[in-house]
Parts: structure tokens; sequence; C-alpha cells
């Protein structure tokens, strides 16, 4: 995973089915878990618990290692719908 750019860059709010372990390898990443402010910077490790509400953002941009079950699904908060991530292999 990677978030790039300038001026709080970053994803939607969205879910995960499954734990996922973030290894932040470069940069520094705010992170929003379910209401609660994370900031993580190289050398830092995450863990996202499944079904949780998270945001990334970013000043300069991040790249990190991110671990998680192979088939894991996200969702948009007040959608039905899960996809595979095209990152997830």
């Amino acid at each position: 995973m990677a978030g790039r750019g300038a001026g709080r860059q970053g994803g939607p709010s969205a879910f995960i089915d499954t734990e996922q372990i973030w290894t932040i390898v470069a940069g520094r990443a705010n992170i929003d878990l379910d209401g609660t402010k994370l900031t993580a910077a190289e050398g830092d490790t995450v863990i996202l618990p499944a079904n949780m509400l998270r945001q990334a953002r970013t000043d300069e941009g991040f790249t990190a290692i991110v671990a998680a079950q192979a088939g894991s699904k996200t969702g948009m908060p007040g959608s039905d719908t899960l996809v595979v991530p095209p990152w997830i292999a």
C-alpha cells in the first residue's frame, strides 16, 4: 500500500473484513481507526482489526508493507457490496 503526494491525500473511509497489519517503511500515515486518530511513521507497525472503519491520509506520502488474509474484502460505509481490492493477492 502506498499513499503518495502532498496536501493530506488519502483514500476513502472503508473497512476490511479481516485483520490487517501495516508496517510503515517510508514516510508517515495519519490513520483514523473508527474515530481513534493514529500516526505511524517509518519503522512503526499498526494492527487494524477486522470490520473497523478506517481512513489513511498523508502530507508527505508513505509506503507500507501490508499483511492480510488472501481474498480479504473491502466495503464502504452504507453499502452492502464487498470487493477484493486489486492490491490483495
